[in-house]
């Protein structure tokens, strides 16, 4: 189990997403989720600033085998598909060769969901 009670501060979370890539069921503040596109009980349990609602949802997840189970499968899967180094590298690749080739750029978003369907 992971918890993450950063309230302030900018960038990546870091800890965070190294706990999802370990598959770890995650409690967190919701300015500790800004700008990775996680939800609430898909990728972890939010909370906001009740100590009450906090240990709430620590309990829940150690009182809840599946739940456990299916949040840090579910965050481990979001790390792998959005956060890994390699796809990162291929997408910033990508980018860049379009840029280089006066194409805009941000067209490398569109090719990436068409590798998914495939």
């Amino acid at each position: 189990m992971f918890v993450c009670p950063v309230r302030f501060g900018g960038g990546t979370k870091i800890k965070l997403l190294e706990a999802f890539a370990a598959g770890l069921p995650a409690v967190a503040f919701e300015e500790s989720t800004r700008g990775l596109d996680v939800r609430n009980e898909e990728h972890l349990l939010i909370e906001g600033a009740d100590e009450k609602a906090w240990i709430a949802a620590l309990d829940r997840l150690a009182d809840d085998d599946a739940l456990s189970r299916r949040l840090g499968r579910s965050a481990a899967a979001h790390v792998a598909l959005h956060h890994d180094w390699a796809r990162i590298a291929d997408d910033l690749e990508r980018a860049l060769v379009r840029l280089v080739e006066g194409r805009d750029p941000r067209e490398v978003r569109e090719l990436d969901r068409s590798i998914l369907i495939d």
